[in-house]
């Protein structure tokens, strides 16, 4: 604590706990399981999203540029690389995570509480997608069907398919990704400004012109900004600086004569 602070250490703790800012940065911030589930879902969002840029810019146009004969290809080729292996748990990880930080993070309030909610929606979308049209694109792409020659016409129109459920798949990994980093975010920031407000709120009437015994006595407030318009009251130091300085004066020979005058 500052000198000049007319309040004790414990006293203006005692007061920064029961402002109501105070309170309000404990529900801005949320429960530290909202936390570290938060950073579990942007996490395997972010690992997500970036394989997924990857199999759309590397593995998927090997297999889908010229159906069928390219799936085909694809499908006798021995080992393959398979996205599902690492697609499949990444979503079960995301959708768990995003789910315990927005329960966990129910008294939240404020725009982390909005970003959650957002995340838990784009997780339950992601999860759709995947079981519902990836999963069975992909069965039907890739398994023993794809190297019958009587099958092109349903492999061209399961390729179409796949792209299509890639393409919903991609934007609800981005707009999962935007909302966790956002709602971790909202936390952090909203914290330090109710900590900043909170303290400015303490330290409104701690602050007197003096030392700490000066200011248990009764210290002098620090005056108040002043435009300039407006008549400022003459200070003094225990009434004695004026009484003092017009007695220099009178003592002064000139001042003398021109008062004889």
């Amino acid at each position: 604590m500052r000198e000049g602070s007319r309040y004790t250490a414990p006293e203006v703790e005692s007061r920064r706990s029961r402002s109501p800012l105070a309170s309000s940065r404990l529900m801005v911030r949320g429960s530290w399981w909202s936390r570290a589930c938060g950073f579990v879902a942007v996490t395997s969002f972010a690992v997500h999203l970036g394989a997924a840029v990857y199999e759309a810019a590397v593995v998927a146009p090997l297999w889908s540029l010229a159906p069928p004969d390219s799936v085909a290809a694809w499908a006798a080729l021995r080992p393959h690389p398979d996205s599902a292996t690492l697609f499949q748990p990444l979503v079960a990880v995301i959708a768990v995570a995003a789910a315990m930080a927005w329960l966990s993070g129910l008294t939240a309030r404020g725009w982390r509480l909005a970003w959650l909610t957002l995340e838990l929606i784009s997780a339950g979308a992601l999860a759709a997608i995947t079981v519902l049209l990836v999963i069975p694109a992909e069965r039907e792409l890739f398994g023993a069907a794809a190297l019958d020659d009587s099958n092109a016409a349903a492999t061209v129109a399961w390729t179409g398919e796949w792209m299509r459920a890639a393409a919903f798949r991609f934007a609800a990994l981005l707009v999962g990704s935007w909302s966790a980093y956002r709602a971790q975010l909202a936390g952090m920031i909203g914290d330090r400004r109710a900590r900043a407000f909170a303290n400015d709120e303490a330290d409104e009437d701690e602050f007197v012109i003096g030392t700490g015994r000066e200011a248990g006595r009764g210290g002098r407030r620090a005056r108040e900004f002043s435009f300039g318009d407006e008549p400022e009251e003459e200070t003094s130091l225990a009434g004695e600086a004026a009484s003092a300085r017009k007695r220099w004066l009178s003592s002064l020979p000139g001042r003398r004569r021109t008062a004889k005058k």
